[in-house]
């Protein structure tokens, strides 16, 4: 049976969030600096992260939000142990 292979951006999050940093919210940008081997622009993170959003939520247990308004923020918040 066919699996897709890992998503880069996705391990990238999985790694990101630790045992000890369970949760993160912040801009896109502000994000990209917490994943310096994503060589993304802003918006590019955003659209990425809005298309995979139920893989990150299926398959690493993240869950992931972007709530709209004067500085749009990204939302992660790792909802089961980390694997």
């Amino acid at each position: 049976m066919w699996k897709q292979p890992p998503n880069p951006l996705l391990e990238a999050i999985n790694e990101f969030l630790t045992e000890e940093m369970q949760e993160w919210e912040g801009t896109a940008t502000e994000l990209l600096k917490q994943l310096p081997d994503m060589q993304l622009s802003a918006n590019v993170l955003s659209r990425r992260l809005n298309v995979v959003n139920s893989q990150l939520l299926n398959d690493y247990g993240i869950f992931y939000d972007n709530k709209r308004g004067h500085e749009r923020k990204i939302i992660l918040k790792r909802l089961e142990p980390k694997a």
